[in-house]
């Protein structure tokens, strides 16, 4: 009987593996709850702001919805997270997700965009002149044009306040065509959902958006979005990635070990432990069918230990990014109060 001295038998990794593996599964059991916890919260707060709109909601609070009715006695219609091509865009080009405010309008047609936009929108000698606003700030961002033959009044609804709440509200571009306005957004926090809906109804005809005595507006909400404990990706990960630690059970010491060349033909190895502690792994004749179940156990608890410790790195990951995403948050609404 041959005995070779090793410090670790290959058995005695799956008393680590398996306490890693079952940290792992707690820990991501524990997150998603908690995120869970989170989201319900968080779908309650969107929700209760939005149905103060005296809207009608459809759709999910925390993603894409759609509100509709009436408002400022206008008809108004709102979707958030809509995909939309910008005006003057071509077919081939990704469309942007916005929040769109649509209302019937008196007005007469006409477009605002960013400047930058204006040859892609109104080409590089734009049929019609550029409008001001009377806002220097606005018209250096913005580029308003109005269709020829529009009556005089044709940007009333350019008064500070409003401009303030659009610029303040990431205005991407404004369009009225055949009486119906379209006024697009960056996503609209649910906070500010309400002075979206009133920039859209200053476009029908309705009063200017509140502010303050300067027209200046409040800064942009945060976005309330549904949270991701990262389980998603971590587990997919550990479960691929185990097999590296699989392949190290099965490197070159190990193989050596399971050689012929090792142990007699019908033995195994063994682990043992001698009268000084020592660890070692000892032929032995073996009669049993098939492989060798204690290299089988080796084998094993190098996947289990591999997946158990890139599962714990990934949801060490995810905890520490979802912590920083809760602090900024409490941080921003903070500084807002």
């Amino acid at each position: 009987m041959t005995a070779i001295p090793r410090s670790i038998p290959p058995v005695a990794i799956l008393p680590f593996a398996l306490p890693m593996l079952l940290a792992a599964i707690l820990w991501s059991i524990v997150l998603s709850a908690i995120v869970s916890a989170r989201n319900r919260a968080a779908a309650a707060r969107v929700l209760e702001r939005l149905r103060a709109t005296g809207l009608t909601l459809t759709g999910n609070p925390l993603g894409a919805y759609t509100l509709s009715g009436r408002a400022g006695g206008v008809d108004v219609l709102v979707v958030n997270d809509a995909s939309m091509r910008p005006p003057g865009s071509r077919e081939d080009e990704a469309e942007h997700t916005v929040g769109l405010v649509r209302v019937g309008t008196r007005l007469p047609d006409q477009i605002v965009c960013e400047s930058r936009n204006v040859d892609a929108v109104m080409g590089p000698l734009p049929a019609v002149p550029r409008v001001s606003t009377g806002a220097g700030m606005f018209d250096a961002r913005y580029a308003t044009f109005v269709a020829a033959g529009a009556p005089d009044g044709a940007v009333a609804w350019a008064d500070p306040s409003t401009l303030a709440t659009m610029m303040a509200l990431s205005l991407l571009w404004m369009r009225v065509q055949a009486g119906r306005c379209e006024v697009a957004f960056e996503p609209v926090a649910s906070q500010d959902v309400p002075r979206a809906i009133a920039v859209g109804v200053r476009f029908a005809g309705g009063p200017p958006v509140p502010g303050d005595a300067h027209g200046a507006a409040s800064p942009r909400a945060p976005r309330e979005r549904r949270g991701w404990s990262g389980a998603g990706v971590a587990w997919p990960v550990a479960l691929v990635g185990g097999f590296f630690g699989f392949a190290a059970g099965c490197s070159r010491p190990l193989l050596d070990l399971d050689s012929p060349s090792e142990c007699a033909p019908g033995s195994i190895l063994v682990p043992e432990t001698d009268s000084n502690g020592s660890d070692s792994l000892e032929c032995v004749p073996w009669t049993g069918p098939g492989p060798d179940p204690v290299h089988y156990k080796h084998y094993i608890g190098s996947y289990v230990l591999g997946t158990g410790f890139l599962a714990l790195v990934g949801l060490a990951i995810a905890t520490a990014t979802l912590r920083r995403r809760l602090r900024g948050r409490l941080g921003h609404v903070g500084a807002r109060a």
